[in-house]
């Protein structure tokens, strides 16, 4: 329905999706490629090449990581480049982590699966993102709904420029990838921000689910240049026992497996949705 009411008015004045100026979150980035549309043939911006960088431990004493983007004109031939990346922004996090979890329509399955162990003494059924020592952990803080947050939103944004120096992680070239289609990808990553929460708004997972689904969808050349994460370790600071994979008390385990389903059914369903209403439409 909001895409339906979109294309039966007329929008601003948008920027171009490659514009070097541009920047964005990428809701607003998936309108500013739907904008680019009217008119124009939908194979007009082809997807080349994804690079997922990393940007230099010279460069900031943090790592980030970030995607590159090379972008076809078909129609002009010109080749641009736009960058993907998550950020912090100045917003506080607001709600526990159950909280958050449970306003995701998946969310409230896992919640569920929580709050079933929690109070189930004989339960030994393994889950994807727990164990029982893990539950111990947090039984507390869930009934109190101590597990809340000072840290602040992410932001996942566009960008025509980024000045970074990065070395490449993993290379990702497409058949028959279009910028539309991949505006869609970019922004059903960020609306699955709840279900990845868990691993802290890190720039990598936001990086790493966009090329997976992208994998998953089209064709590709698929080329890591170190291996991928698959363990998903991470390590508290204090180096207490048993803390290893661990966040918040939480055993953490493989966030593709978890997450990227729940991407992929959505994007379908966006993108289908989308194909029935430029139709309709026109």
């Amino acid at each position: 329905m909001f895409l339906l009411q979109w294309f039966q008015r007329k929008p601003p004045t948008m920027p171009s999706p490659v514009d070097p100026k541009l920047d964005s979150n990428t809701h607003t980035y998936l309108l500013i490629v739907l904008d680019a549309m009217r008119g124009a043939p939908f194979t007009k911006y082809k997807v080349i090449r994804i690079e997922h960088k990393k940007q230099k431990r010279e460069v900031t004493p943090t790592e980030h990581e970030y995607l590159r983007v090379s972008v076809l004109d078909t129609t002009t031939k010109e080749e641009s480049t736009i960058f993907v990346e998550r950020v912090m922004s100045n917003i506080r996090v607001e709600g526990t982590f159950f909280e958050r979890l449970k306003g995701f329509p998946s969310g409230e399955i896992l919640v569920n699966k929580i709050t079933s162990i929690l109070t189930s003494s004989s339960s030994s059924t393994p889950t994807p993102f727990y164990d029982k020592a893990s539950l111990a952990l947090v039984s507390s803080a869930h009934t109190s709904a101590e597990i809340s947050s000072d840290r602040f939103e992410a932001r996942d944004q566009v960008l025509g420029r980024l000045d970074r120096d990065g070395d490449d992680v993993r290379v990702i070239i497409p058949e028959d990838l279009y910028l539309p289609q991949l505006a869609f990808i970019i922004d059903e990553v960020h609306n699955h921000n709840p279900l990845y929460s868990l691993f802290e708004y890190q720039c990598y997972w936001f990086a790493r689910l966009i090329g997976d689904a992208v994998v998953a969808r089209f064709p590709s050349k698929d080329t890591f240049m170190t291996p991928p994460r698959e363990d998903d370790t991470f390590h508290f600071p204090d180096e207490r026992p048993n803390s290893s994979g661990r966040w918040r008390g939480f055993l953490v385990h493989n966030v593709k497996a978890t997450v990227l389903p729940h991407v992929l059914q959505m994007y379908d369903k966006r993108w289908l949705g989308y194909q029935n209403q430029v139709i309709f439409s026109s």
